[in-house]
């Protein structure tokens, strides 16, 4: 398997961040409509959701895009529910805080959440802890960021060779 490279990873990156910004319009309306003040808790709740189960499979669509896929490096085959899970719940709160800054960013009234200076501290310790986890491939053997190496997956070339599920073991 051919690892993949970082530039195709940033294409993925990018892919899916559009895919969740054009999406939060429907969920967030649907979130404010049903859950009222609770819209931010839904729309987490949705970015989570298809992340994992894109990520579950071993593609999402920016992951197809780039021509990319995750394996599990120990046999191979797509990550899983709960590989996916633990991979978007340690990338989620950093995506969370790049939005929450870019929106404390934007002129608004003082009473914002994303303009009070614990959330943006917070949100500043969020994305340095996120530089960190992905300059980590930079020093790992196989290229990998700490989430990927938390989960034990490998992000590789999209080829027929990368779709092959390997059994378990004996």
């Amino acid at each position: 398997m051919v690892l993949a490279s970082v530039p195709d990873a940033v294409v993925s990156l990018f892919v899916d961040a559009f895919v969740l910004i054009v999406a939060c319009p429907f969920v967030l309306g649907f979130g404010a409509v049903l859950l009222r003040g609770l819209w931010p808790v839904a729309a987490i709740v949705a970015a989570f959701a298809y992340l994992t189960l894109a990520w579950a499979s071993g593609q999402s669509l920016g992951m197809r895009v780039a021509r990319i896929r995750l394996v599990r490096e120990d046999a191979g085959g797509p990550p899983g529910v709960a590989r996916a899970a633990m991979r978007a719940a340690l990338l989620l709160p950093v995506v969370v805080a790049v939005f929450l800054l870019a929106d404390a960013a934007l002129p608004q009234d003082s009473q914002s959440f994303a303009a009070r200076p614990a959330v943006l501290y917070a949100c500043v310790g969020l994305v340095l802890f996120g530089f960190v986890t992905h300059l980590w491939a930079l020093w790992d053997s196989r290229s990998r960021g700490l989430h990927d190496a938390a989960t034990r997956l490998l992000a590789v070339e999209d080829t027929a060779a990368a779709r092959v599920h390997f059994p378990d073991g004996p």
